[in-house]
């Protein structure tokens, strides 16, 4: 399945259009700006990132 569009944000994430709906995957600056509520996944992220982990939200 190739993308109609994609776009890397440098310390964000990246945007894309794929089969004609809007994909977000990156930090929790990407998702701010684009009104994404993640405040569900807030504590998980704290937990994988006071573990040195990465967390992607879609």
């Amino acid at each position: 399945m190739e993308p109609q569009s994609f776009e890397s944000i440098p310390g964000y994430g990246i945007t894309a259009m794929v089969t004609g709906r809007g994909l977000l995957i990156g930090n929790r600056r990407l998702m701010a700006e684009h009104n994404v509520d993640t405040g569900a996944l807030d504590k998980s992220v704290d937990e994988l990132e006071m573990n040195g982990k990465n967390s992607l939200r879609r």
